[in-house]
């Protein structure tokens, strides 16, 4: 145990002097101590969750400091160390990795080397909260999922705040998607989190034979009511790695001055959502937004879609971004890949 503790200190002592680097002292001494403090707990075998291992747990407590720090020092110094400091993990040797740009969107086009179907692939949208984010910062599932799937995944870096805003990353996002499909007969379009609502909305907006194309959607934690003040943004508010007051910040600073759009919109409950493609649906019980996740695919199975939902015990928003080190994320990304079989 002390062994992996050293390595584990040595480790996140090289991540602290990048931090440094940036003049962050308050939130450096902070992260020392959050780790400090997972490791000095699991010496009495403590821990947050049963079902947590010690890398679950410093994840967890690492991101939750990063993301509400951001609620004092602000979303533009979040997002500048979100740049500054993107995880490269190692790719392996089961897929190409291609950086291109499509009329005038940038994308990462992740492709197996032996595709199962060449006229199938994957549109993800990742998170953010229409702010932060990147294809970069999702490769390590993005590349999980292609090689286990052995499907094409095109993953857009749209526009996000606050250098663009409302509603600039959705009819990217659509425009994006038709682009695509016209090399394509069949299509899942994938999101999580703000990226699973860029999902719904570019659905909404596709034309009726582009719809055809579209044999399934996959909604990872879907962000689809950002305003939302009661259930779970308030019981889980201790145990997720963000909290109201976080995906508040970041919906009014995509939001700008406007209002929300009915053709574009971000808020999604039963007055709004349509009828859908087979879809899969997972949320995290640790999760903000556990209550509106099971709340919309009741919605989404009383509009008569066929439904997979999914609950992963204990977890928190963005663990499947960690398929390496946390069993839930590639227990989620074998559940995706088994259902999109499933359905051949």
């Amino acid at each position: 145990m002390s062994s992996q503790i050293g390595k584990k200190l040595r480790l996140y002592w090289l991540i602290l002097v990048k931090f440094t680097s940036m003049n962050e002292s308050k939130y450096t001494f902070n992260l020392v101590f959050v780790i400090t403090r997972v490791l000095f707990r699991r010496i009495f075998n403590i821990k947050k969750y049963p079902n947590w291992s010690l890398k679950t747990e410093i994840i967890w407590a690492t991101s939750r400091l990063t993301l509400l720090s951001s609620n004092e020092y602000g979303l533009p110094w979040l997002k500048s160390l979100s740049k500054k400091f993107t995880p490269k993990p190692k790719m392996g040797k089961k897929v190409n990795i291609e950086h291109a740009t499509l009329n005038g969107t940038v994308f990462l086009k992740i492709t197996p080397l032996k595709p199962y179907k060449s006229d199938s692939a994957i549109i993800y949208f990742h998170g953010g909260g229409y702010v932060l984010g990147s294809p970069e910062a999702t490769l390590e599932f993005s590349v999980k999922l292609s090689s286990c799937s052995n499907l094409a995944i095109y993953v857009p870096d749209y526009p996000k705040a606050p250098e663009m805003l409302y509603p600039k990353a959705h009819t990217s996002s659509i425009d994006f998607v038709r682009d695509i499909s016209g090399n394509y007969d069949d299509l899942l379009l994938m999101g999580d989190s703000a990226g699973a609502a860029l999902v719904l909305s570019t659905f909404k907006n596709l034309k009726a034979v582009e719809k055809d194309k579209i044999s399934g959607t996959v909604l990872i934690s879907p962000w689809i009511d950002p305003l939302a003040s009661a259930g779970s943004i308030n019981y889980n508010a201790d145990n997720d790695v963000g909290n109201r007051t976080f995906v508040t910040n970041c919906y009014r600073l995509y939001l700008g001055q406007k209002t929300e759009n009915p053709e574009h919109p971000m808020t999604f409950d039963k007055s709004n959502i349509i009828s859908m493609p087979r879809t899969f649906v997972s949320v995290g019980s640790a999760e903000i937004l556990f209550s509106q996740v099971s709340e919309f695919q009741n919605n989404l199975l009383k509009m008569d879609t066929k439904v997979h939902f999914r609950t992963y015990k204990n977890m928190f928003h963005t663990f499947w971004n960690h398929p390496k080190n946390i069993g839930e994320a590639m227990q989620l990304i074998h559940d995706i890949s088994n259902w999109i079989f499933k359905w051949e």
